[in-house]
């Protein structure tokens, strides 16, 4: 007697599935090995800055501490520092009790933060001081903040979409965002 057995060809649902499943794990992992883009660069350093001004604002409003950032153009870095009856002073961990906080945020390299003076009141200010280390932002106890714009980007980036804008309003508002997005 002969059976008649027909063959069939193709793959079964279970089949599929797997080499769907090895297929997603893969470029996960490939996706999680490669190295980040410039512009995430940029944003982790923007958002450094950004909260650690922020942070720093806070405790000036609620110790009524002053403290200011410098600019340090020339070793591409921001300094944070607290006036005290010396002067100003770098500003570290214990002073605001804040747990990996660094009075420095450096920029690494390939990176680059063009400062503007948010009003004419301010401009000139840091020139005209003879003392070198007089802070570009002044974070004072009452909740003032100089006002100013930090934009960041990569170095001899001519794409503007590429910066992200740090900006310190007259009211005391600060806000990060990227360029090109709108005001909220």
């Amino acid at each position: 007697m002969m059976l008649n057995r027909t063959k069939h060809q193709g793959f079964t649902l279970l089949e599929i599935m797997l080499v769907i499943a090895l297929m997603a794990l893969t470029s996960v992992a490939v996706i999680s090995t490669m190295a980040p883009s410039r512009n995430d660069e940029v944003h982790a350093v923007a958002q450094r800055l950004f909260q650690r001004i922020r942070l720093t604002s806070e405790d000036a409003v609620l110790s009524g501490r002053n403290y200011g950032v410098l600019f340090d153009e020339p070793k591409h870095r921001f300094l944070f520092e607290k006036l005290t009856t010396k002067g100003w002073q770098p500003l570290t961990q214990s002073d605001l009790k804040i747990q990996g906080f660094k009075g420095v945020v450096e920029l690494p390299d390939g990176i680059t933060a063009d400062m503007q003076m948010g009003s004419d009141q301010w401009q000139g200010r840091v020139e005209d001081s003879e003392d070198a280390r007089f802070p570009h932002v002044l974070i004072l106890g009452s909740g003032d903040v100089t006002p100013m714009t930090l934009v960041f980007r990569k170095k001899y980036s001519s794409e503007v979409l590429d910066s992200w804008n740090l900006t310190i309003q007259e009211n005391g508002d600060i806000t990060l965002k990227a360029a090109g997005e709108g005001s909220a």
